[in-house]
């Protein structure tokens, strides 16, 4: 029962976050709000490497560490842009592409592809996203995808979700080479 306590809390976490970047960035630059994030955050990862192990580190830990922490720098920026550009309604769903973006990136960086769920779960996520944009169905079958990217804030954050779903690779590559809290601490 506590994956469901964690998961509930991470969704809770996320959405208050998207939501005060959001008000954040009717008043200041995205930069500043999205190396604030990681500012405030930096105390309590701070306190929390005095109690982390740090296990033996693997060959491939480094340059996970270094495509992954300069991805997901990018990534940061990128995601502040889009909701800045957008409503948050129309740019956070985009974010669920990151898996159908994987069926490419996972078997090319790891050799993985998901089995027979995993498969359906994506299908799932991307027919989620194009019932969140039904009401142009009217004007054809794949327009519902076509109102996806017509703003700029969900074009930019289906780059994000491209650019996740190359440094979720790198960050199991980071895993695998170290442990699942150090890397989160890292």
């Amino acid at each position: 029962m506590s994956w469901f306590l964690f998961a509930f809390s991470t969704a809770l976490f996320r959405s208050l976050t998207d939501v005060a970047g959001k008000k954040g960035l009717k008043n200041m630059d995205e930069y500043i709000v999205a190396w604030s994030l990681f500012l405030f955050a930096l105390p309590f990862i701070g306190i929390l490497l005095f109690f982390t192990e740090i296990p033996k580190i693997g060959d491939d830990f480094w340059f996970a560490l270094i495509a992954s922490g300069g991805a997901n720098i990018l990534t940061n920026l990128l995601y502040m842009r889009a909701i800045k550009t957008s409503d948050l309604s129309v740019t956070i769903p985009m974010i669920t592409f990151t898996p159908l973006f994987m069926l490419i990136t996972s078997p090319i960086i790891l050799g993985e592809f998901p089995n027979t769920y995993g498969l359906m779960g994506i299908v799932l996520i991307v027919a989620g996203s194009y019932i969140l944009h039904f009401r142009e169905k009217s004007k054809g079958y794949l327009a519902p995808f076509r109102a996806m990217v017509r703003e700029k804030g969900p074009r930019l954050m289906l780059l994000v979700a491209f650019i996740w779903s190359i440094t979720a690779n790198f960050d199991k590559i980071g895993i695998q080479n170290s442990s699942v809290f150090f890397w989160q601490v890292r």
